[in-house]
Parts: C-alpha cells; sequence; structure tokens
C-alpha cells in the first residue's frame, strides 16, 4: 500500500484468522478470504450523478471473480451484455444479459464471470453526493469478514484510488499484448 501523503510505501501485515475463525465464517466470507490471497483483480467502473440519482456501471472481465458489498438499500440492476454465476448464502444463479432484477437490501455475493459482463446498479441518491467513495459508504455497510483485520486494505478495494497504480500496469499490459497478438498499431 503506498502512503500519498508521505510518498512512500507501506508494509501491511494481514491477518492470519484462527481454525474457529474460519469455522464460524459465512461460506461467502471464507471465499471471499481465499480469493484475497491472489492478485487483485481489474473491473473499470464508471459513475453518473444525476440529481437524485445515482448509476454505477462495472465492467467485469470472463474468468474473474469477486464479492459484491452488502448493500443498505433494496436496488434495481441491469446486465447489459455477459453471462455470470452468483452466489450467496442461500441460492446459486445464473444471469444472460440481457437481464433487469433487484439486489436485495443486506445481501452480499460471490459473482463468477463466464462471458466479459457489463453490470449497472440504480440507486437513489437523496443527498445528491458526487464522490464515488462517499457514495459507497453512504449506500453499503463496512465490509465486515471476520477473517479479515478491520484494516487491511483488501477489504476496501472499491475504493477509487485503490491499486490505482497496479491497475494501471495491468492495462497497459493487457493492451501492449493485445496489439502484440493481433500483430498491428492502433491508429
Amino acid at each position: 500500500m503506498i502512503d500519498t501523503e508521505n510518498n512512500c510505501e507501506q508494509v501491511f501485515t494481514p491477518k492470519v484468522p484462527s481454525i474457529e475463525e474460519i469455522a464460524a465464517a459465512s461460506k461467502v466470507e471464507q471465499l471471499e478470504y481465499q480469493m484475497a490471497q491472489m492478485p487483485d483483480g481489474f473491473f473499470p467502473t464508471d459513475h453518473l450523478f444525476l440529481p437524485g440519482i445515482y448509476i454505477r456501471k462495472i465492467f467485469m472481465p470472463a474468468g474473474s471473480m469477486l464479492t459484491s458489498m452488502q448493500h443498505k438499500t433494496k436496488h434495481a440492476f441491469v446486465i447489459t451484455s455477459g453471462k455470470l454465476r452468483v452466489m450467496d448464502q442461500d441460492s446459486e444463479l445464473e444471469y444472460e444479459a440481457p437481464f433487469v432484477g433487484v439486489t436485495e437490501a443486506g445481501t452480499k455475493r460471490v459473482l463468477y464471470i463466464h462471458e466479459d459482463t457489463t453490470w449497472l446498479c440504480f440507486h437513489s441518491n437523496p443527498e445528491n453526493i458526487t464522490d464515488p467513495d462517499e457514495m459507497v459508504e453512504y449506500l453499503t455497510y463496512p465490509n465486515e469478514n471476520p477473517l479479515f483485520d478491520k484494516d487491511d486494505p483488501r477489504a476496501n478495494s472499491w475504493k477509487k484510488n485503490r491499486y490505482k497504480k497496479e491497475r494501471i500496469n495491468i492495462m497497459e499490459t493487457y493492451t501492449e499484448n493485445t496489439l502484440n497478438n493481433s500483430g498491428g498499431e492502433l491508429s
């Protein structure tokens, strides 16, 4: 993690959960902890703020896996492209675009992306918040996975500047590999 205020890298030692903590955690929390041991994914996200409305669009590449935040409110979502599997404590569903659905308040889910997927969420924004980080804090509960230390940066990967440098490097590498494999250059 980089400390931007002092322009230096901080070392964070993640919590190692006990056998009892692992046994007491939900299946979603256990899977989320296991996923956090892998390299961070890249999920480009766009934010649209209108009077009283917030729309978040996230792109999730095929083969990726992620957990959702636990939302405070019930809200609509639209899958405009792709195919994915969504799992929570009680069910496992497969969605394919185009699809319109509802996220129930309080749910935390694991998503496995079968095909490149674009997902839009529609939220009420009565406070007319325009900062993505503030909006997430307004709409969701803090990630309280008992297997993470409360200060573990992996538990807050939604923050807009989180791993910014790493994500830019991932996209530059992806773009370079795509160009090299296609045998051409962008003009």
